[in-house]
């Protein structure tokens, strides 16, 4: 395994398929066993990323077609960033859970090295562009609490803004391909399984360093950010409440106590939910590909795929935490759906006036 590793990275000539054959015969890594995934555990997989694309898409074009029907209500840097968020969703949605679901399906096949690169050249971007989006849009939100009255972002250079997480989501793709020149893709075009390949070539730990860092940066930029924004909001809070009770001269008033409790109660649990999410959801896969980084014996793919599952979940739930829990986008979307239903009810109901009026006619 080293002698492979160390001649793909310092010779310039291919090794002889025979002599390869024999370095990756006597590797002491079992890659068959790594490669296995159960057919029940597959079915199960293959299910879950169905429901996500499918869900994921539909809830993200949902609020997008809001955004665009009430622009001139929800005109914001907000929202603008938001509605990126909800394209790169929905991109994730359509290329790399797509790609997952076609590497769990050519697992029995010879595959393609360009069709592992490309399933990683996916993860790479669904990972820094919600790695990016999410600094962003906490950038945003804790300038808006913190220092409103010295915002960076505004509706004319927002534009400027959002290119910042683009480059770096193709950038995550570009990382990916950085070995395309390597003999390898010559001499090794079809394998059995991509995390073989991966074990074989060492490809798999340049890249990943990438959006690990990203993740790393923007979680810690999160958590930093979200708790400064709790504690003005707290801070806020009292002083209005303060302001209010003084004013007040009823005896015995604790209204204004009842009100602002479950309004910082809210704040500190809408933050709260929005770090938690992200953590939670691309946590386990980045603290595996760091274990499978220092130690590639631990690679196993049913982990990997099934880190992959709750990685993509984040595409359905981002758009009830930064959408739905804001007052004007939720009232939009449920105008948006109510309108809907009002225009298929008007066209089934139709027909029927149409057959009675001609009847009325005939008598």
């Amino acid at each position: 395994m080293l002698a492979l590793f160390f001649h793909l990275q310092l010779s310039p000539v291919p090794l002889p398929l025979e002599m390869m054959g024999e370095i990756l015969n006597s590797t002491d890594l079992n890659l068959a066993s790594m490669g296995e995934v159960p057919s029940a555990y597959l079915v199960v997989v293959c299910f879950i990323l169905t429901v996500e694309i499918v869900l994921g898409v539909t809830v993200n074009i949902m609020v997008l077609w809001a955004y665009y029907r009430h622009w001139n209500t929800l005109r914001s840097v907000s929202n603008i960033l938001m509605a990126n968020l909800n394209v790169v969703d929905i991109l994730i949605c359509v290329l790399s859970a797509p790609l997952t679901f076609t590497t769990l399906l050519l697992r029995h096949r010879d595959t393609d090295v360009l069709v592992c690169l490309s399933h990683e050249a996916g993860v790479s971007f669904a990972c820094s562009a919600t790695a990016l989006n999410l600094l962003v849009i906490s950038v945003d939100r804790y300038e808006s609490v913190i220092m409103p009255t010295k915002r960076t972002f505004s509706v004319k250079n927002v534009r400027f803004v959002l290119l910042v997480p683009w480059c770096g989501a193709l950038l995550g793709i570009g990382a990916a391909f950085i070995h395309t020149a390597n003999p390898v893709l010559v001499t090794y075009t079809d394998v059995k399984s991509c995390v073989t390949w991966y074990l074989t070539t060492q490809t798999r730990h340049y890249f990943q360093t990438y959006w690990v860092v990203l993740f790393v940066s923007s979680s810690l930029w999160m958590i930093v950010s979200y708790r400064k924004i709790v504690n003005a909001a707290h801070t806020r809070l009292s002083i209005k409440a303060a302001l209010v009770q003084a004013s007040l001269v009823v005896a015995g008033s604790g209204f204004c106590d009842k009100k602002v409790r479950p309004t910082g109660a809210r704040a500190t649990k809408v933050a709260l939910a929005i770090v938690s999410t992200y953590v939670l959801c691309w946590g386990p896969y980045t603290t595996y590909s760091l274990a499978v980084m220092v130690k590639p014996q631990m690679t196993q793919e049913t982990i990997n795929v099934g880190l992959l599952c709750l990685a993509y979940m984040t595409t359905i739930l981002h758009p009830i935490l930064y959408a739905f829990l804001r007052r004007k986008v939720r009232r939009a979307c449920w105008t948006l759906v109510l309108a809907d239903q009002r225009s298929v009810r008007t066209i089934q109901v139709a027909p029927f006036r149409h057959a009675s009026t001609r009847d009325d006619c005939a008598t």
